[in-house]
């Protein structure tokens, strides 16, 4: 039988103890006692050295020499000789002290400590090497059994990886030096082909395992099903590799093109086959790729199994979890956490499994040097770092990115018409400068151009296909309406830019992304088989966004859905915005909705699955195509699950999603709670209330609905639930059986604060703090910053990215200064940039100001300590005079101590080699500017206000 305990076990050496014991006739013994003597040997029968031996109740001890021979001298007779192992140890064996005994041989029983490091899901991430490798080699340092695994997913999701020559490269070259053991294949591991595919398996120098696939081609190498790892000591480890495959599909999330000549098979059901490595291994682990709550049913289905490293949900797991004697884990994604598990053996089998997460965002002094230069060579490409355009405003709904993707299609392609599918989107904004690195990472699939000639049937066959539950094609060249019906889509609506039908009678060359041409979920009936450009979907956004420089796609909608069906009435606006900063009126109806019908006390619905940009529906009648665009095309097909969970675990859900992205991350219904912030930012706590206002308690137990993507995919708690039941029903249908049953409008008490950011006020301000029209000269926002940085480095200019101000965030007006609010006019970079402080001479700095100034004509820095006028001619740049603060010109030849933003002076600014000396600041922007305020004595003054960029 397993044995699971939480608490870690010393280390303990299993040994094979032979003990001589020889009775002395000597005189000067004393009555009724004997001396002992002996030897501690190992299985081998090596001696062991430096072993302490005690008698029990008795401060007697003794240590082995170096020959592991030991002497007791005057032992009662009686007394119980205890050999512990080392000082460490925890092991015993209790000898009895016999006058007549000649010799002893005692079995210990042998203690065998595996250590077991663990990735998933990270995504061509390479920043954390460094670390993983230090903690690593540290390990093996000091342990004789240590392993580093992979559950998948490895490739596929930066450029430099996934754009490096050959592709993947880099990552297989820092896994071969870091001395990965074993890597289970994920579905994105199959995202650049099977020819690289099959490149990079020739690389690695440790083996990628697959049981659930058959390679029918010469393409790819069959992948062994799973491998063995053997101990110190020849105990054998069984390592099972298994991939996750679509229900819909039979084949993994990845491009249907890449797995060509491949046969899937379901893992749960593969995975029944090898039951025989239980019998043929000491230590049976799954190194699944299947997702968390797979891997629960997995464990219920093959108690067998020791351990399941999991991947593809991006669970955080931070202990394991126990299901059916199975210890299950897994470590998030992007190369967050390293998971490290300790399996304990006694003698052949499992005594204890116990496991943690360690922190690699953290900063820290341990790091492998050699893995550090080679993550900076690779990351040094500066050809991913390039600036190629400016977003004048966010683009930061998939509407709005989806229309940027397409117009790229239409113009350097020469297309009436482009679609572009929402899971082609793979970030959720883009603002301020846009490298070539950000659209990579915007479209990471390498996705290439398929030219069509279609007639205006074929397109509406095409978006009938494509949007019928949700709007999934976004588009470039017409704009269209899906008019539908109680959930179904009825008819499509082509118009031009200007709402005017569009030439039913003529042919558009449509273009659309590879994907989209080769998926079943868009099979439409069309008579031309069309025809690669021979471009990709990233080079195309790169040219576009090259040849245009400035983006401006703010409120860009070209797709809508229409329904004349009435299922209600309401007496509150209904509103889907700012669902992040708490609770909205949208967020509560459709938690409300989900409580009533599955009974829960409690129910929950994830933030990021309602559309922010939807237009409000007023206080009157509430059309069901206008209700559904309050939410994301998910909630057609996302379910739920009930179960049972305690008031600890459900806290802890919560605080977790909260710290996530420091928001408000789900909506409620039965439960309100509060999200506090301490002085620098971060999490502080999470207040969790009943709607009776009781708070949720410990060890009281709720039933809880949870949607079933988040349940499965994000939460994690799949093994802290009782009763769990899985629904069939979507959250659409929920909501739309919900607002017709109503006998009554839906009321006012619906706009009631569910989720609280709590009011964190940290200074007053005395003038408006604004992030507007900061490219045009500075503002306030810019202008406090770089103060803050100022005070805090000591440096007499401090300049700050432009385009680390979010103009689109609101004012705060003169008065109490919150902290979120404050923080909402920076993006998110403060809070991991630092800053640099250098001594520069004048000449170099002023150059610095030119070419920035060149690069869009605008102020591209904000400063402190000093001013700058930015001079044009016929809109190109002429000059750029540079003054300090008090009037006097920056001279050429004398040096100033200057502070840059850290992430932009090491990337975009080109320094390095002109400064006179640097140093690194030890806290972030966002700490700077934390600590300047809350210290301030009087209010911010008017005349932060001061043009300090002017631009003539």
């Amino acid at each position: 039988m397993k044995k699971f305990v939480s608490k870690k076990l010393t280390l303990a050496i299993l040994l094979l103890v032979g003990i001589s014991v020889l009775v002395s006739g000597c005189g000067f013994a004393k009555k009724d006692t004997i001396n002992i003597t002996g030897v501690v040997v190992d299985a081998n029968s090596k001696p062991i050295a430096e072993i302490t031996l005690s008698i029990i109740d008795s401060d007697a001890t003794v240590k082995t020499n170096k020959d592991g021979k030991f002497t007791f001298t005057n032992v009662k007779e009686g007394r119980n000789v205890l050999a512990l192992i080392g000082n460490k140890g925890t092991g015993k064996i209790v000898v009895n002290a016999v006058k007549n005994m000649k010799s002893l041989t005692i079995t210990y029983p042998i203690m065998t400590e595996i250590v077991i490091f663990h990735v998933n899901d990270t995504h061509s991430k390479l920043n954390n090497f460094p670390k993983l490798s230090w903690i690593v080699k540290d390990a093996r340092d000091n342990y004789d059994n240590v392993f580093l695994l992979s559950a998948g997913d490895m490739f596929s999701g930066s450029p430099i990886v996934d754009q490096y020559d050959p592709k993947g490269y880099p990552m297989i070259d820092l896994m071969n030096k870091v001395g990965f053991d074993v890597m289970t294949l994920g579905n994105h591991d199959f995202d650049y082909g099977q020819g690289v595919l099959k490149g990079r398996m020739a690389d690695a120098e440790f083996p990628m395992i697959c049981a659930n696939l058959e390679v029918t081609t010469d393409n790819l190498p069959q992948p062994e099903p799973y491998v063995f790892l053997t101990t110190e000591n020849e105990l054998k480890i069984a390592v099972l590799g298994l991939v996750q495959i679509s229900s819909t599909t039979g084949i993994p999330a990845t491009h249907p093109d890449n797995v060509v000549g491949i046969n899937f098979t379901d893992g749960l059901t593969v995975a029944e086959e090898y039951l025989d490595l239980a019998d043929d291994s000491n230590l049976f682990i799954a190194l699944s790729h299947l997702g968390s709550s797979t891997d629960s049913d997995l464990a219920n289905q093959m108690g067998e199994m020791d351990l399941i490293i999991g991947g593809h949900s991006h669970t955080v797991i931070e202990e394991p979890v126990l299901t059916n004697g199975v210890a299950i884990v897994q470590a998030g994604d992007d190369l967050t956490y390293l998971g490290k598990i300790i399996v304990t053996m006694e003698n052949d089998h499992v005594a204890n499994i116990d496991g943690e997460l360690i922190t690699l965002n953290e900063e820290s002094p341990n790091i492998d040097q050699e893995i550090q230069k080679l993550v900076d060579d690779y990351n040094s490409d500066d050809s991913f770092n390039r600036v190629i355009g400016i977003a004048t405003s966010a683009i930061d709904s998939q509407e709005e990115l989806g229309c940027l993707m397409t117009d790229a299609m239409t113009e350097i392609h020469d297309l009436d018409i482009a679609f572009q599918n929402s899971g082609g989107i793979r970030v959720s904004s883009l603002e301020g400068e846009i490298t070539v690195s950000d659209i990579y990472a915007l479209e990471p699939f390498g996705n290439e151009i398929i030219r069509y000639e279609l007639s205006v049937d074929e397109i509406e066959a095409l978006l009938m296909k494509a949007n019928r539950n949700f709007t999934d094609l976004f588009v470039s060249g017409i704009k269209y309406m899906v008019l539908t019906e109680w959930g179904e889509v009825k008819d499509v609506v082509l118009t031009d830019y200007a709402g005017n039908p569009i030439d039913e009678t003529r042919t558009y060359s449509v273009g659309l992304n590879s994907f989209i041409a080769s998926s079943a979920t868009y099979d439409f009936e069309h008579d031309d088989p069309g025809v690669s450009i021979y471009s990709t979907m990233a080079e195309t956004i790169i040219e576009y966004i090259d040849n245009g420089g400035n983006l401006d796609y703010d409120g860009v909608v070209r797709t809508g859905r229409s329904s004349n069906n009435v299922v209600g009435q309401t007496d509150v606006i209904l509103s889907s915005a700012d669902c992040y900063n708490g609770s909205n009126t949208a967020g509560n109806l459709i938690a409300d909705a989900i409580r009533v019908y599955t009974g829960a006390d409690i129910a929950l619905f994830p933030s990021g699955n309602l559309n922010g940009s939807a237009v409000d529906i007023p206080v009157g009648s509430v059309n069901e195509g206008d209700l559904l665009q309050l939410y994301s095309s998910y909630i057609n097909s996302n379910e739920y699950v009930v179960a049972d969970i305690l008031g600890s675990d459900l806290k802890q859900l919560i605080y977790e999603r909260s710290a996530r992205n420091k928001n408000a991350d789900i909506q409620v219904s039965g439960m309100t709670y509060v999200i506090n912030f301490d002085d620098t930012g971060d999490l502080a706590d999470v207040e969790c209330y009943l709607e009776n206002g009781n708070v949720i308690a410990d060890d009281e137990t709720y039933t809880v609905s949870f949607n079933d993507y988040y349940y499965d995919s994000y939460y994690g708690v799949s093994g802290k639930v009782t009763n769990e039941v899985v629904g069939e029903t979507t959250e659409q249908e929920m909501l739309l059986d919900y607002m017709l049953d109503l006998d009554s409008p839906l009321p006012v008490s619906l706009a009631e604060e569910r989720v609280t950011i709590a009011t964190n006020i940290i200074g007053q301000t005395d003038v408006t703090l604004s992030a507007k029209d900061c490219y045009n000269g500075s503002n306030t926002a810019g202008n406090l910053m770089t103060d803050a940085i100022r005070a805090h480095t000591d440096a007499q200019i401090v300049t700050f990215p432009s385009s680390y101000l979010n103009s689109s965030a609101d004012d705060i007006q003169a008065g109490s200064i919150n902290q979120t609010a404050l923080l909402q006019l920076y993006g998110s970079y403060i809070g991991s940039n630092k800053a640099v402080v250098a001594e520069i001479k004048g000449s170099d700095l002023k150059q610095f100001f030119f070419d920035r100034s060149d690069r869009y004509n605008n102020a591209d820095v904000q400063v402190s300590g000093m001013t700058y006028v930015i001079q044009l001619e016929a809109g190109n740049l002429s000059s750029v005079e540079c003054y300090l603060e008090n009037g006097d010109p920056i001279v050429d030849d004398e040096v100033y101590t200057v502070s840059f933003n850290d992430y932009n002076y090491n990337n975009y600014y080109g320094l390095a080699d002109k400064v006179i000396s640097e140093n690194v600041s030890d806290s972030s922007e966002q700490s700077m500017l934390l600590d300047y305020i809350i210290n301030l004595t009087e209010p911010i003054p008017g005349s932060l206000a001061e043009e300090r960029i002017t631009i003539q």
